[in-house]
């Protein structure tokens, strides 16, 4: 391999390198996120919550509303009793989102409800640096993507 080639091959391979770090950085920071923002979810500190969610996900929904709907089904979860992160996988682009730069955040967690589930949280980068909740969901881990109903145990 010429000298040239060599260089064009180093340049491609820190390149991405870089592209990796940088991902590897957000998927950290998000689940940390994420993490904090269930322990506020998990206290019923519904108000903090909403505060951290993003201006799209607070236009589509009243915080009323939003308080109303989560506290309904926080309950029928019953409380939480385990959790463990399953992955944090950067994107930017989701279903029926504008691009940017999302973490799709998994939990593993136990519910006394429900009793096994995945929690779904999704941070966005924001403009000016910090991240905000777009989105978050809760399925039982039993059940796969056709669809589900959460009924108390």
């Amino acid at each position: 391999m010429n000298a040239f080639k060599r260089s064009v091959l180093i340049a491609v391979l820190a390149l991405l390198c870089g592209q990796a770090f940088a991902a590897d950085a957000k998927e950290s920071a998000a689940a940390k996120f994420a993490t904090d923002w269930l322990a506020l979810l998990d206290a019923g500190k519904y108000d903090q919550c909403w505060k951290q969610t993003s201006p799209s996900f607070q236009s589509s929904i009243r915080k009323d509303k939003w308080e109303s709907q989560l506290g309904h089904w926080r309950h029928l979860l019953g409380k939480i009793r385990a959790r463990k992160l399953l992955n944090a996988v950067y994107t930017n682009k989701l279903s029926g989102a504008e691009d940017g730069d999302y973490v799709v955040v998994a939990f593993i967690s136990g519910f006394e409800r429900l009793g096994s589930g995945i929690e779904t949280v999704i941070p966005q980068l924001q403009p000016d640096g910090s991240w905000k909740i777009s989105g978050y969901g809760v399925k039982p881990s039993d059940v796969d993507d056709s669809g589900f109903s959460v009924s108390p145990k």
